[in-house]
Formats: structure tokens, sequence, C-alpha cells
């Protein structure tokens, strides 16, 4: 089954782009970092809250993620057609363990929300249907909340108009996980009672304030 069918079936109306969380209902926002702040006093990265960060965004991948649970792995690129090839390969070619997993990524093109951008403009969405195995997850993760600062990994240079989305899809469980930025992520579920059996769960491990 190709993404788009997948969601179709069973995220009915939801579209992987900026604001989906105002799409479904059944999702929670988890803040990260709480209580720290990016810089410290002398304008220097405070690399404790990263870390932190970093930590808190692993611990719910692996709460959301098994072993064996068939994923997919998503990445919404903006920009043009040169940019689209290259930050392609940045995701996709390097946080990929298998060589062979590169040849099985596909490609749909979403609809531009804001006309004003210019017809060179494309909103490419690559995918990949994996395991947890086949993904350099941690630093996939890094990279994703390294969005607005210059810190390693990145998915490219921080000059670029656009930063990549990436998304991860638990198919076995039914589950969408979104880290934004540093600041947070969102978590999305097929029903009312999975996102109840969840939030019960987030709320016993700490993840979320009961």
């Amino acid at each position: 089954m190709r993404l788009t069918e997948y969601l179709q079936t069973t995220f009915p109306g939801l579209v992987l782009k900026p604001g989906c969380f105002h799409q479904w209902k059944y999702g929670l926002h988890v803040e990260l970092g709480r209580d720290h702040y990016p810089y410290k006093e002398n304008g220097a990265l405070n690399l404790t809250y990263f870390e932190k960060e970093y930590q808190q965004s692993l611990s719910i991948f692996h709460l959301l993620f098994h072993e064996k649970d068939e994923m997919f792995l998503v990445s919404n690129i903006y920009g043009t057609q040169k940019s689209r090839i290259k930050l392609k390969a940045k995701i996709f070619d390097r946080y990929l363990k298998g060589k062979e997993m590169r040849y099985k990524v596909e490609l749909d093109t979403l609809p531009i929300w804001n006309l004003d951008e210019p017809a060179s403009f494309h909103i490419s969405q690559f995918s990949v249907k994996c395991l947890k195995k086949d993904l350099a997850y941690p630093l996939l993760i890094k990279a994703a909340c390294n969005e607005d600062f210059p810190l390693k990994p990145r998915f490219g240079k921080g000059n670029r108009p656009y930063y990549p989305d990436v998304y991860f899809i638990n198919v076995t469980r039914n589950l969408i996980f979104f880290i934004y930025d540093d600041r947070g992520c969102e978590i999305f579920a097929a029903d009312l009672q999975s996102l109840h059996s969840l939030k019960e769960e987030f709320e016993q491990k700490g993840i979320l304030q009961p």
C-alpha cells in the first residue's frame, strides 16, 4: 500500500502539511525542553537544553514504534526542483541504512497552499515503507529538532526559506509522530480509543501531565 492510500483509508481528510494538527481531532501535543531555554545568558547555545529535547523525542519515538512495527518515513521538501533533489538525498540517502531502501522511495506532489509562491516552487512528498531498524532514527530526530539552530545534524543549510518536515507513521498501530521543531511534537491516533490509551501511557511515563 502506498502512503496516499494508507492516509485516505486510515486518516481520511488528513494532509501531511503545516497546520495538520488542526485537521485531525485525535491528537496530542507534547512540549519539549520544558523549563529550559535554547540560549544561555551570554547568548551561547544551551547544549543542555538540546540534549534534553533529544532524549525526550527519542523516548517518545521508542514508545510509539516497536521493532517489528511497519512504518512510513515521510518528508515534505519545499522549494525548487534543484533544491528538492539535493534535500531528498540529504534525508533519505543519509538516514536510510540500506542502499536498497533508497530505491523504494516514492514521490508525490502536494498542492501549494501559498499562491504567492513562484511557479517553480514545489511541495515534494517523499516516502518509504520500512522498519525501525532501517533508519538512523536518533540522527533523524536530532536533525528535526535542530531546525532553527546551527547544530549538526541538519537537513541542509540554514539559509533555506523552508526547512523540510519529517513524519514517522506507524502503520501497525496507526500513529503519526511529527517533531515540528525544538519546541515540541505532535502525535496523531486514528481513533478516540487509541488516543485515550496513548494519553494514559504518556501520563504514566510523565511525558504528559495528568
